[in-house]
């Protein structure tokens, strides 16, 4: 009786190990993510919002490769109290 009983057991163990791998292999496969981030390019204009002590706060269309000067002087100028000396004029722009 002892031996059916271990019969069984190991039975039943097989089946639960069978089972699983079963499972395993029936379970969709993790697919690769590649996320492509935007990169600048040298060729198109770029868009640039300014707002604050400027004569004309607005969105402007500049070149790439323009400078916060170029902003600043599409935008009409700075206004007698904007504080030039928080700002890097030579700073590059980028698009948004």
């Amino acid at each position: 009786m002892q031996k059916l009983y271990q019969g069984v057991l190991w039975a039943l163990t097989g089946a639960a190990i069978a089972g699983g791998v079963f499972i395993l292999l029936q379970r969709p496969q993790q697919a690769d993510i590649t996320i492509i981030l935007p990169t600048a390019t040298a060729t198109g204009p770029i868009q640039v919002y300014v707002t604050g002590a400027v004569a004309q706060p607005d969105l402007y269309i500049l070149p790439w490769g323009s400078r916060i000067q170029d902003l600043l002087s599409a935008a009409g100028g700075p206004l007698p109290e904007a504080d030039l000396a928080q700002v890097n004029l030579a700073r590059f722009l980028r698009d948004g």
